[in-house]
């Protein structure tokens, strides 16, 4: 079985796998929030805002316009 089965789904997982190295390294993921009342919001904030900037948490320089340009 191939990881990819069509062209189009390459975006998806560079997006999934950024996410989940973003989580991974921030210990949380990075769009949701604890006074999310649904998932709407959350589904929102997923597809307007970035992820949140893990330069605060002492990531290095590459390794967050790598995750950055992943989850754009």
């Amino acid at each position: 079985m191939r990881l990819i089965e069509r062209p189009d789904q390459i975006g998806n997982l560079v997006r999934v796998s950024a996410s989940t190295l973003y989580a991974l390294l921030a210990g949380k993921s990075a769009f949701k929030k604890d006074t999310d009342e649904s998932i709407l919001a959350l589904l929102n904030r997923v597809l307007t805002s970035e992820a949140p900037d893990l330069r605060e948490s002492d990531i290095p320089e590459p390794i967050c316009q790598v995750i950055e340009r992943c989850m754009s």
